[in-house]
């Protein structure tokens, strides 16, 4: 009975849509219709305005063949002038034709049919004149006259087309209205049909319930399916139950946290977290943020299965039944570690960016500071903002500026600058020496430089150098001096050690004289000359040493 009852609900809902399509078709049809209709108004109208456009070009033809007449004295100029008006003739009466249905243009027309048979009765009466080759003699009159119709009958022909170009729009939105209306009758006999399709399917699938439950749970299995099968080695996918239990495994999870699929199923999550953290309820208060929420994202450490730890991105989203009641959670874990020292690489970088007391920048080979640290400030008293505001060759000393300029060339080529020195301009008006060595970065148009203040030690190597100077000058006039004290010396040895000769002989052979008959004073006389002789006579041998040094 109940089928019956089904068949006959089917039944009807055919009869309503047949009825709908049916009128919706019937609709269609008139503005389909009106549609047609509203083209061929359109086309109409193309043809008016293109009917205009030739009758003006017709006009202007006729009076340019009848100067080439007048100008050249060619008869074949003079037959097409002749034509040219026959054609502008027959174009007035078919311009008749195409407007008769508009009044207005009809008496626009009207105006225009007298200026236009003026116009070709002046084209004639200057065709009659003889020709004169190379100019062309018509009086100012004439032309005047000529100029005045033309304008009256361009003037008209304006307003004719201004009026067709009006009607051009409104027949156009029109006929777009029409087109509208047709596609949403379209559509909404497709919708119609649709929507009786599916109360169709409806009353024929009620029978199928249990079907229907069994083909939503193996979708369900199939979407958890989709979520932990995925071969994904760079993300841990995997499912918990209700309870936080692990349920699937994946070949990322295994890769990533060390366990495989029959190790780790079974057991709960928190298994993955530090000691100290799972004691503090975090594994737990995630999947209840989860199911609160729907979804659970949060970093930190977690443990591997051989102890290490690694800085994890989690993400944990509840997954439910249509009803609301939960299935489990998907839970999906990248590793960051690599990331996460790499950022604290690249914060140690920019910290001693920021804390190096020599001046470091970025410029672009458009020569502008992209980047300066704090020791530029400090150094030359400007404010980052003044640094970067203006070329970088504008804080340089004008002398040693082509030596920078050819600096960046080389690294704009792809050189590097071991060293090069210049000087800097500071706010209070000094300039201060620096030190450069800087790289570029060809790929991304960058140069990365270090300088380093220098101008103290640029004034202490003066210093050394006004040094170096003296003690040249010094060693010279100790050389001479040496010089001089040599040639002393040879002089004291050889004119000196002979009379030390002379004097020893002469207390020797008073000695032997005497032969022991002195008293005590001239032999205590005698023994001091000959002691001082050889005083005299080391002192002589000292400082011939002292000459050869």
């Amino acid at each position: 009975m109940k089928k019956t009852s089904a068949e006959r609900k089917i039944i009807a809902g055919f009869v309503v849509l047949a009825v709908a399509l049916a009128g919706v078709a019937w609709l269609s049809s008139q503005t389909l219709r009106s549609s047609v209709a509203q083209q061929q108004w359109v086309t109409h109208t193309y043809q008016v305005m293109e009917s205009l456009q030739r009758g003006r070009l017709l006009l202007v033809k006729a009076q340019t063949d009848q100067r080439n007449y007048l100008f050249t004295g060619d008869t074949n100029f003079e037959k097409a002038s002749d034509d040219d008006r026959a054609s502008a003739t027959a174009w007035l009466k078919q311009l008749g034709h195409w407007i008769q249905d508009n009044r207005g243009q009809q008496q626009r027309l009207n105006d225009l049919k007298p200026l236009v048979s003026q116009w070709l009765s002046f084209v004639t009466q200057q065709t009659t004149l003889p020709p004169r080759r190379g100019w062309i003699s018509e009086d100012a009159t004439a032309t005047e006259q000529g100029a005045n119709l033309f304008q009256g009958i361009s003037l008209r022909l304006t307003q004719m087309e201004s009026v067709e170009t009006r009607l051009l729009q409104e027949r156009q939105q029109r006929l777009d209205t029409d087109a509208e209306l047709t596609g949403t009758f379209i559509v909404a006999a497709a919708v119609l049909a649709v929507a009786l399709g599916w109360v169709s399917l409806i009353f024929i699938h009620r029978d199928l319930d249990e079907r229907r439950r069994t083909e939503k749970a193996l979708r369900q299995s199939e979407e958890r399916a989709r979520l932990t099968v995925q071969i994904i080695r760079d993300y841990a996918i995997f499912m918990l139950d209700a309870g936080g239990r692990v349920a699937s495994w994946n070949i990322g999870a295994e890769r990533i946290k060390g366990y495989k699929t029959e190790e780790i199923v079974g057991k709960h999550f928190s298994i993955f977290y530090p000691e100290a953290i799972a004691r503090r309820g975090i594994p737990e208060k995630a999947l209840q943020q989860a199911r609160d929420e729907g979804r659970c994202e949060h970093e930190g450490w977690r443990v591997r299965k051989n102890g290490s730890r690694f800085w994890a991105h989690a993400v944990i989203t509840a997954m439910r039944h249509e009803d609301g009641s939960l299935i489990g959670f998907a839970k999906v874990t990248r590793d960051l570690t690599e990331q996460k020292r790499a950022e604290a690489v690249r914060e140690e970088r920019d910290r001693f960016f920021e804390l190096s007391r020599d001046m470091m920048c970025v410029a672009g080979f458009d020569g502008w500071f992209k980047s300066v640290n704090p020791a530029w400030e400090q150094t030359l008293g400007f404010s980052r903002e003044e640094l970067l505001d203006k070329p970088f060759i504008e804080f340089v000393h004008p002398d040693d500026r082509a030596v920078t300029h050819i600096e960046t060339q080389k690294m704009m080529a792809g050189g590097e600058t071991i060293r090069m020195e210049n000087r800097c301009l500071c706010r209070d008006g000094a300039w201060r020496r620096f030190a450069w060595s800087a790289r570029p970065d060809m790929e991304r148009q960058l140069i990365y430089g270090t300088a380093r203040d220098i101008t103290e030690e640029a004034k202490v190597q003066a210093q050394i150098l006004t040094l170096n100077e003296s003690l040249q000058r010094h060693s010279r006039q100790l050389e001479a001096a040496n010089k001089e004290l040599e040639a002393f010396s040879y002089s004291v040895s050889h004119d000196l050690r002979a009379p030390l000769r002379h004097i020893g002989g002469f207390v020797r052979l008073l000695n032997k004289q005497v032969n022991g008959n002195m008293d005590e004073a001239s032999r205590r006389y005698l023994d001091i000359i000959a002691d001082a002789a050889q005083r005299m006579g080391a002192l002589i041998d000292d400082l011939l040493i002292f000459s050869r040094m």
